[in-house]
């Protein structure tokens, strides 16, 4: 599969978790909803952290942000690096908390030019918004709305990748999808 001009590796199982609804009942019979929560990475001591589940950007889907900050612990994420002498002081802890991915997903503010190729190159939106710019001359006062949270993964993969793979999904059901960069991948062949 091909999201703007860069490949999604192969869809894989890593766990066989039982069926999970999107939807599922709690104690006080409320509904809760599975959600994204993105955890970026920072190149803490020069460096980032990749191995078979660690890689620049972690998302993962969960009913809730601690059960998604409970699956990336497990994972290897930790928060506290500087602290525990594990990250360099100077360039901050490795792992930034967790932030909700709401879908459909507003990124920007863009220039109108800028917004309408974004949102051609990976099939999203363009919506304008109220933000008033830095200067009088400042026409940032677009979005680009993204649909679903791959196409978003891609942009932000494509923008800011530094690793391979730059983003892996990690679904509720056990499904993972890894997301590489056009743009490491070019510079990893330019170097070879």
């Amino acid at each position: 599969m091909v999201i703007g001009s860069s490949p999604i590796l192969t869809t894989k199982k890593l766990n066989k978790m039982a069926e999970v609804k999107t939807i599922k009942p709690n104690k006080e019979n409320k509904e809760e909803v599975l959600k994204f929560y993105e955890f970026g990475q920072n190149n803490s001591g020069g460096s980032f952290s990749v191995d078979e589940k660690l890689c620049h950007r972690l998302i993962i889907q969960a009913y809730s942000e601690k059960e998604a900050i409970g699956i990336a612990e497990d994972m290897g994420v930790y928060f506290d690096g500087c602290e525990k002498g594990i990250d360099c002081d100077c360039c901050g802890d490795r792992w930034y908390s967790a932030d909700l991915i709401e879908i459909p997903k507003r990124y920007g503010p863009f220039t109108m030019e800028n917004a309408s190729s974004i949102a051609k190159e990976y099939k999203a939106i363009v919506e304008s918004t109220n933000f008033k710019g830095r200067s009088s001359k400042d026409n940032s006062r677009f979005h680009v709305v993204f649909d679903d949270v791959v196409k978003y993964a891609q942009y932000l993969t494509d923008s800011y990748g530094w690793t391979s793979p730059d983003c892996r999904i990690f679904y509720k059901d056990g499904t993972v999808k890894e997301i590489y960069s056009s743009k490491v991948e070019k510079y990893s062949k330019r170097n070879k």
